[in-house]
């Protein structure tokens, strides 16, 4: 029987392999969920540290494999560059649309700065409130519907983009509301502003020809 290498541990009954790696002092783990191979670190050089970061990184994908849950956890700037990237291959083949510009602004001036290192299975409502606080102190106003709309359009991309990835799952999915500021309208023209406007038109349809009625005579 040959010898079991030095740099190689069985833990959990044989079901999870520590191993070494060249040019690493770490331990790393090899184990199968949801059908296939996945290797980890454990993030230890000492072997009873390694191998009890092992037995809580094996356990916890089996746990959640087990209830349907993400393996993989991504943080949210990881996800959001790989939205972006898929807007921007979009335009390569014809099929980008101009809001996408906005909704990348939106994401790197905003949504990327704040929800950054945070895993993006993990964003729920609560943190989305503390999100809200901040922008608005961010941008010292109260933002309107529109921009609230574009926010959480950028938003979804990136859920989108996690639920296809499975990096979390569409109950994972925060619901989104918009409390923006309605759009004021412009104020109706007084009788103090139509007066010299009024005046300042009538000098203007005088004067508009002067020097044009050759061109103008063009067209008649």
């Amino acid at each position: 029987m040959p010898q079991k290498s030095e740099s190689t541990v069985h833990i959990l009954e044989g079901k999870a392999t520590l191993y070494k790696r060249q040019l690493s002092p770490l331990w790393y783990v090899r184990f199968k969920v949801q059908g296939r191979w996945v290797k980890a670190s454990t993030k230890a050089e000492e072997l009873k540290e390694a191998k009890s970061n092992a037995v809580e990184l094996v356990t916890n994908a089996w746990f959640r494999e087990k209830n349907e849950l993400p393996i993989i956890s991504k943080r949210f700037n990881q996800v959001a560059n790989l939205a972006i990237k898929r807007m921007e291959d979009l335009e390569k083949i014809g099929e980008y649309k101009k809001t996408y510009k906005t909704y990348v602004q939106a994401l790197n001036r905003y949504l990327i700065k704040f929800f950054k290192n945070h895993n993006v299975d993990r964003i729920d409502n609560a943190l989305m409130q503390e999100f809200n606080r901040w922008r608005i102190q961010e941008m010292k106003r109260q933002p309107s519907k529109s921009v609230l709309n574009n926010h959480n359009s950028a938003l979804n991309r990136v859920f989108d983009e996690a639920v296809e990835r499975g990096y979390m799952t569409k109950l994972q999915v925060p619901v989104l509301k918009n409390y923006g500021k309605d759009s004021e309208r412009r104020p109706d023209i007084t009788i103090e502003d139509y007066t010299p406007l009024y005046r300042g038109m009538r000098k203007w349809v005088k004067t508009a020809r002067k020097g044009n009625e050759t061109r103008f005579d063009l067209f008649r």
